[in-house]
Protein backbone atom coordinates (compact mmCIF):
# COMPACT_ATOMS: atom_id res chain seq x y z
CA UNK A 1 0.00 0.00 0.00
CA UNK A 2 1.46 3.34 -0.84
CA UNK A 3 0.71 4.16 2.91
CA UNK A 4 3.71 1.77 3.92
CA UNK A 5 6.51 4.08 5.36
CA UNK A 6 10.24 3.33 5.72
CA UNK A 7 13.18 5.48 8.29
CA UNK A 8 13.37 8.68 7.50
CA UNK A 9 16.71 8.23 7.57
CA UNK A 10 17.16 6.55 4.21
CA UNK A 11 15.82 9.99 2.68
CA UNK A 12 18.68 11.26 4.66
CA UNK A 13 21.07 9.17 3.19
CA UNK A 14 19.29 9.28 -0.13
CA UNK A 15 20.00 12.93 -0.58
CA UNK A 16 23.45 13.18 0.66
CA UNK A 17 24.95 13.00 -2.61
CA UNK A 18 22.76 16.18 -3.68
CA UNK A 19 23.47 18.03 0.02
CA UNK A 20 27.31 17.05 -1.33
CA UNK A 21 27.27 18.59 -4.72
CA UNK A 22 25.37 21.69 -3.30
CA UNK A 23 21.66 21.31 -4.51
CA UNK A 24 19.12 22.81 -2.32
CA UNK A 25 17.73 19.74 -1.28
CA UNK A 26 15.00 21.43 0.90
CA UNK A 27 13.10 22.31 -2.62
CA UNK A 28 13.45 18.88 -3.80
CA UNK A 29 11.58 17.37 -0.19
CA UNK A 30 9.08 19.56 -0.29
CA UNK A 31 8.47 18.98 -4.07
CA UNK A 32 8.03 15.42 -3.39
CA UNK A 33 5.93 16.58 -0.14
CA UNK A 34 8.59 15.68 2.88
CA UNK A 35 8.87 18.32 5.25
CA UNK A 36 12.70 19.11 5.58
CA UNK A 37 11.63 19.92 9.55
CA UNK A 38 10.45 16.66 10.20
CA UNK A 39 13.05 14.65 8.78
CA UNK A 40 15.78 15.83 11.65
CA UNK A 41 13.63 14.00 13.76
CA UNK A 42 14.75 10.77 14.50
CA UNK A 43 11.69 8.77 14.56
CA UNK A 44 9.75 10.45 11.77
CA UNK A 45 8.79 8.15 8.24
CA UNK A 46 8.15 8.67 5.08
CA UNK A 47 5.95 7.04 2.85
CA UNK A 48 6.77 4.92 0.00
CA UNK A 49 5.33 7.29 -2.69
CA UNK A 50 7.28 9.78 -1.16
CA UNK A 51 10.73 8.15 -1.39
CA UNK A 52 10.31 7.15 -5.28
CA UNK A 53 9.11 10.74 -6.12
CA UNK A 54 12.25 12.14 -4.64
CA UNK A 55 14.23 9.32 -6.19
CA UNK A 56 13.00 10.66 -9.60
CA UNK A 57 13.75 13.97 -8.74
CA UNK A 58 17.32 13.43 -7.72
CA UNK A 59 17.94 11.10 -10.79
CA UNK A 60 16.37 14.25 -13.17
CA UNK A 61 18.57 16.94 -11.26
CA UNK A 62 21.88 14.90 -11.04
CA UNK A 63 21.49 13.40 -14.20
CA UNK A 64 22.44 10.08 -11.85
CA UNK A 65 20.64 7.22 -11.49
CA UNK A 66 22.34 6.69 -8.10
CA UNK A 67 21.45 10.00 -6.81
CA UNK A 68 25.66 11.26 -6.33
CA UNK A 69 25.95 8.13 -4.19
CA UNK A 70 28.69 6.54 -5.65
CA UNK A 71 32.36 8.10 -6.69
CA UNK A 72 31.01 8.81 -10.31
CA UNK A 73 27.60 9.12 -11.32
CA UNK A 74 25.90 6.30 -13.41
CA UNK A 75 24.37 7.63 -16.58
CA UNK A 76 20.46 7.82 -17.10
CA UNK A 77 19.23 4.84 -18.99
CA UNK A 78 21.93 2.42 -17.41
CA UNK A 79 19.19 0.68 -15.76
CA UNK A 80 17.10 0.67 -18.49
CA UNK A 81 19.72 -0.89 -20.58
CA UNK A 82 20.68 -3.51 -17.94
CA UNK A 83 16.66 -4.30 -18.05
CA UNK A 84 16.40 -4.96 -21.63
CA UNK A 85 18.94 -6.96 -21.41
CA UNK A 86 17.71 -9.56 -18.46
CA UNK A 87 14.74 -10.01 -20.62
CA UNK A 88 16.20 -12.20 -23.25
CA UNK A 89 17.50 -14.72 -20.22
CA UNK A 90 16.14 -17.58 -20.19
CA UNK A 91 16.28 -18.30 -16.13
CA UNK A 92 17.16 -16.02 -13.22
CA UNK A 93 21.19 -16.95 -13.50
CA UNK A 94 21.45 -16.49 -17.10
CA UNK A 95 19.84 -12.78 -16.37
CA UNK A 96 22.96 -12.39 -13.81
CA UNK A 97 25.23 -13.31 -16.17
CA UNK A 98 24.10 -10.64 -18.66
CA UNK A 99 24.32 -8.42 -15.65
CA UNK A 100 27.92 -9.31 -14.95
CA UNK A 101 29.25 -8.93 -18.24
CA UNK A 102 27.31 -6.18 -18.88
CA UNK A 103 28.56 -3.90 -15.89
CA UNK A 104 32.26 -4.69 -17.46
CA UNK A 105 31.35 -3.33 -21.31
CA UNK A 106 29.38 0.42 -19.71
CA UNK A 107 31.77 0.92 -17.67
CA UNK A 108 29.72 2.43 -15.13
CA UNK A 109 31.47 2.02 -12.34
CA UNK A 110 29.62 -0.56 -10.61
CA UNK A 111 30.69 -4.23 -10.56
CA UNK A 112 28.23 -6.92 -9.93
CA UNK A 113 29.65 -10.38 -10.06
CA UNK A 114 28.52 -13.73 -8.68
CA UNK A 115 30.07 -16.84 -7.47
CA UNK A 116 29.01 -20.07 -6.79
CA UNK A 117 29.54 -23.48 -4.21
CA UNK A 118 27.30 -26.68 -3.97
CA UNK A 119 24.62 -25.03 -2.06
CA UNK A 120 24.83 -20.95 -2.80
CA UNK A 121 25.45 -18.41 -5.40
CA UNK A 122 26.86 -15.38 -3.74
CA UNK A 123 25.79 -12.46 -5.77
CA UNK A 124 28.62 -9.09 -4.91
CA UNK A 125 27.80 -5.60 -5.78
CA UNK A 126 30.89 -2.98 -5.42
CA UNK A 127 32.72 -0.38 -6.91
CA UNK A 128 35.15 -0.53 -9.37
CA UNK A 129 37.28 2.11 -9.15
CA UNK A 130 39.04 3.11 -5.83
CA UNK A 131 36.88 4.82 -3.44
CA UNK A 132 34.25 4.03 -1.31
CA UNK A 133 30.51 3.87 -1.61
CA UNK A 134 29.55 7.13 -0.08
CA UNK A 135 27.02 5.87 2.51
CA UNK A 136 25.00 2.81 3.59
CA UNK A 137 22.15 3.82 1.05
CA UNK A 138 24.37 2.96 -1.92
CA UNK A 139 24.97 -0.23 -0.93
CA UNK A 140 21.39 -1.15 0.10
CA UNK A 141 20.07 0.40 -3.07
CA UNK A 142 21.98 -1.77 -5.70
CA UNK A 143 21.35 -5.06 -3.92
CA UNK A 144 17.63 -4.39 -3.08
CA UNK A 145 16.89 -3.28 -6.48
CA UNK A 146 18.90 -6.47 -7.44
CA UNK A 147 16.58 -8.58 -5.78
CA UNK A 148 13.41 -7.18 -6.72
CA UNK A 149 14.40 -7.34 -10.54
CA UNK A 150 15.06 -11.00 -10.23
CA UNK A 151 11.73 -11.29 -8.82
CA UNK A 152 9.85 -9.82 -11.33
CA UNK A 153 11.78 -11.54 -13.77
CA UNK A 154 10.57 -14.69 -12.17
CA UNK A 155 6.53 -13.58 -10.96
CA UNK A 156 7.51 -14.80 -7.45
CA UNK A 157 9.66 -13.95 -4.69
CA UNK A 158 12.91 -15.32 -4.79
CA UNK A 159 14.21 -16.18 -1.23
CA UNK A 160 17.22 -14.28 0.65
CA UNK A 161 19.47 -16.73 2.75
CA UNK A 162 21.43 -13.84 3.69
CA UNK A 163 22.55 -10.27 3.35
CA UNK A 164 26.25 -9.44 3.64
CA UNK A 165 27.06 -5.57 4.34
CA UNK A 166 30.53 -3.79 4.20
CA UNK A 167 29.42 -1.74 6.68
CA UNK A 168 28.44 -1.60 10.79
CA UNK A 169 24.66 -2.33 11.96
CA UNK A 170 23.11 1.20 11.14
CA UNK A 171 20.27 1.99 13.54
CA UNK A 172 17.70 1.86 11.07
CA UNK A 173 18.67 -1.92 11.13
CA UNK A 174 15.18 -2.93 11.69
CA UNK A 175 14.07 -1.66 8.55
CA UNK A 176 15.73 -4.40 6.76
CA UNK A 177 13.57 -7.52 7.67
CA UNK A 178 10.63 -5.80 5.00
CA UNK A 179 13.68 -4.45 2.62
CA UNK A 180 15.11 -7.53 2.23
CA UNK A 181 12.20 -10.05 3.04
CA UNK A 182 13.44 -11.36 6.83
CA UNK A 183 16.97 -12.27 5.82
CA UNK A 184 19.48 -12.57 7.84
CA UNK A 185 22.04 -10.05 7.73
CA UNK A 186 25.45 -9.57 8.46
CA UNK A 187 27.68 -7.07 8.65
CA UNK A 188 31.34 -6.09 8.84
CA UNK A 189 32.14 -7.64 5.90
CA UNK A 190 34.33 -7.82 3.03
CA UNK A 191 32.30 -7.10 0.30
CA UNK A 192 28.64 -6.67 0.27
CA UNK A 193 26.13 -9.27 -1.34
CA UNK A 194 22.83 -10.97 -1.54
CA UNK A 195 23.01 -14.61 -0.84
CA UNK A 196 20.54 -16.94 -2.55
CA UNK A 197 20.13 -20.56 -2.82
CA UNK A 198 22.26 -21.87 -5.93
CA UNK A 199 18.58 -23.46 -6.75
CA UNK A 200 17.68 -20.14 -7.76
CA UNK A 201 19.57 -19.89 -10.61
CA UNK A 202 17.39 -22.70 -12.34
CA UNK A 203 14.08 -20.50 -12.23
CA UNK A 204 12.76 -19.50 -15.34
CA UNK A 205 12.29 -15.85 -17.08
CA UNK A 206 8.57 -15.76 -17.87
CA UNK A 207 8.27 -11.64 -18.69
CA UNK A 208 8.48 -10.42 -22.54
CA UNK A 209 9.01 -6.85 -23.90
CA UNK A 210 5.70 -5.61 -23.53
CA UNK A 211 5.72 -6.48 -19.74
CA UNK A 212 9.07 -4.32 -18.92
CA UNK A 213 7.68 -1.72 -20.12
CA UNK A 214 5.28 -1.00 -18.01
CA UNK A 215 7.83 -2.22 -15.43
CA UNK A 216 10.30 0.63 -15.95
CA UNK A 217 7.24 2.97 -16.40
CA UNK A 218 6.11 2.45 -12.95
CA UNK A 219 9.63 2.92 -11.54
CA UNK A 220 10.94 3.14 -8.45
CA UNK A 221 7.62 2.36 -6.26
CA UNK A 222 7.03 -0.52 -7.96
CA UNK A 223 10.42 -1.43 -6.30
CA UNK A 224 9.05 -0.69 -2.18
CA UNK A 225 5.44 -2.01 -3.05
CA UNK A 226 5.96 -5.38 -5.11
CA UNK A 227 3.28 -8.15 -4.34
CA UNK A 228 6.17 -10.60 -4.02
CA UNK A 229 6.56 -10.00 -0.24
CA UNK A 230 2.81 -10.75 0.28
CA UNK A 231 3.57 -14.44 -0.04
CA UNK A 232 5.30 -14.43 3.42
CA UNK A 233 2.70 -14.96 5.97
CA UNK A 234 3.59 -11.86 8.07
CA UNK A 235 2.39 -10.06 4.96
CA UNK A 236 -0.84 -11.65 4.47
CA UNK A 237 -1.42 -11.39 8.30
CA UNK A 238 -0.25 -6.94 7.23
CA UNK A 239 -2.76 -7.38 4.90
CA UNK A 240 -5.91 -9.12 6.89
CA UNK A 241 -5.09 -6.30 9.91
CA UNK A 242 -5.36 -3.73 6.94
CA UNK A 243 -8.25 -4.98 5.47
CA UNK A 244 -10.02 -5.22 9.43
CA UNK A 245 -8.85 -1.30 10.33
CA UNK A 246 -10.74 -0.05 7.26
CA UNK A 247 -13.66 -1.80 7.37
CA UNK A 248 -14.32 -2.09 11.04
CA UNK A 249 -12.00 0.45 12.84
CA UNK A 250 -10.71 -2.11 14.77
CA UNK A 251 -8.01 -4.79 15.02
CA UNK A 252 -8.11 -8.22 15.41
CA UNK A 253 -6.37 -9.85 18.41
CA UNK A 254 -4.19 -12.87 18.25
CA UNK A 255 -6.84 -15.53 18.41
CA UNK A 256 -9.24 -13.98 15.90
CA UNK A 257 -6.52 -13.46 13.85
CA UNK A 258 -5.43 -17.61 13.62
CA UNK A 259 -9.09 -18.87 13.58
CA UNK A 260 -9.35 -15.94 10.26
CA UNK A 261 -6.20 -18.07 8.85
CA UNK A 262 -7.75 -21.63 10.18
CA UNK A 263 -4.72 -22.14 12.51
CA UNK A 264 -3.66 -21.95 16.29
CA UNK A 265 -2.58 -18.90 17.91
CA UNK A 266 0.59 -20.79 19.04
CA UNK A 267 1.01 -22.26 15.86
CA UNK A 268 0.68 -18.63 14.74
CA UNK A 269 3.41 -17.35 16.56
CA UNK A 270 6.05 -20.22 15.55
CA UNK A 271 5.06 -19.38 11.88
CA UNK A 272 5.81 -16.08 12.44
CA UNK A 273 8.87 -16.50 14.34
CA UNK A 274 10.56 -18.16 11.53
CA UNK A 275 10.35 -14.85 9.26
CA UNK A 276 11.72 -12.73 12.32
CA UNK A 277 8.86 -11.25 13.57
CA UNK A 278 6.00 -11.28 16.23
CA UNK A 279 2.43 -10.35 15.82
CA UNK A 280 2.26 -7.76 18.23
CA UNK A 281 5.14 -5.94 15.60
CA UNK A 282 3.41 -6.22 12.42
CA UNK A 283 0.25 -5.03 14.50
CA UNK A 284 2.11 -1.85 15.84
CA UNK A 285 3.81 -1.24 12.21
CA UNK A 286 -0.16 -1.34 10.62
CA UNK A 287 -1.56 1.04 13.62
CA UNK A 288 1.54 3.29 13.24
CA UNK A 289 1.60 3.24 8.94
CA UNK A 290 -2.29 4.59 8.63
CA UNK A 291 -1.59 7.15 11.72
CA UNK A 292 0.71 8.52 9.19
CA UNK A 293 -0.91 8.69 6.75
CA UNK A 294 -4.17 10.23 8.08
CA UNK A 295 -1.57 13.09 9.48
CA UNK A 296 -0.45 13.33 6.19
CA UNK A 297 -3.80 13.36 4.53
CA UNK A 298 -6.63 14.25 7.00
CA UNK A 299 -7.79 17.01 8.97
CA UNK A 300 -8.93 14.77 11.87
CA UNK A 301 -8.91 15.33 15.85
CA UNK A 302 -6.83 13.06 17.82
CA UNK A 303 -9.84 11.68 18.85
CA UNK A 304 -11.04 10.90 15.56
CA UNK A 305 -7.81 9.43 14.33
CA UNK A 306 -7.78 7.23 17.76
CA UNK A 307 -11.41 5.12 16.94
CA UNK A 308 -10.04 4.60 13.27
CA UNK A 309 -7.01 3.56 14.74
CA UNK A 310 -8.45 0.77 17.08
CA UNK A 311 -7.60 2.50 20.30
CA UNK A 312 -9.91 2.54 23.45
CA UNK A 313 -8.81 5.95 24.02
CA UNK A 314 -7.10 9.26 23.03
CA UNK A 315 -4.43 9.09 25.43
CA UNK A 316 -3.34 5.20 24.68
CA UNK A 317 -2.89 6.41 20.78
CA UNK A 318 -0.94 9.58 21.64
CA UNK A 319 1.42 7.21 23.93
CA UNK A 320 1.85 4.77 20.81
CA UNK A 321 2.59 7.72 18.31
CA UNK A 322 5.17 8.94 20.47
CA UNK A 323 6.78 5.86 20.92
CA UNK A 324 6.77 4.97 17.21
CA UNK A 325 8.00 8.84 16.28
CA UNK A 326 9.15 9.88 19.30
CA UNK A 327 6.41 13.24 18.62
CA UNK A 328 2.64 13.54 19.67
CA UNK A 329 0.16 13.33 17.22
CA UNK A 330 0.06 16.85 16.74
CA UNK A 331 3.27 18.06 16.88
CA UNK A 332 4.40 15.35 13.94
CA UNK A 333 1.31 16.95 12.39
CA UNK A 334 2.84 20.95 12.74
CA UNK A 335 6.34 19.41 10.95
CA UNK A 336 4.39 17.29 8.13
CA UNK A 337 2.06 19.76 7.29
CA UNK A 338 5.12 22.60 6.78
CA UNK A 339 6.07 20.61 3.46
CA UNK A 340 2.37 21.60 2.24
CA UNK A 341 2.11 25.32 3.48
CA UNK A 342 5.81 26.14 1.36
CA UNK A 343 4.27 24.21 -2.34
Amino acid sequence: MESSTVSSSFTLNLIEGACQAGHDTDTLLLNSNISPALLQQPGSRVTYLQQSKLSLALMELMQDEMMGLLDRPIKPHTFKMLAYGAINAKTVGDAIKIWEQATKVLDIGLQMSVQYDEQQAYCTVRQEYPGQMKNAYAVEHCLFTYHRMLCWLADQMIPIAAVELEYSKPDYAEEYRRLFINAPIRYDCERSKIVFSRRVLAVKNIRDFTQLKEFLRQMPLNMFSTHYDALHFSAKIRQWLERCLIKNNQLPDIIQTAEHFQSQPQTLRRTLAKEGITFKEIKSATQRDFAIDLINNEQKSVEAMAFELGFSERAAFIRAFKRWTGLTPLAYRKLSQASAENN
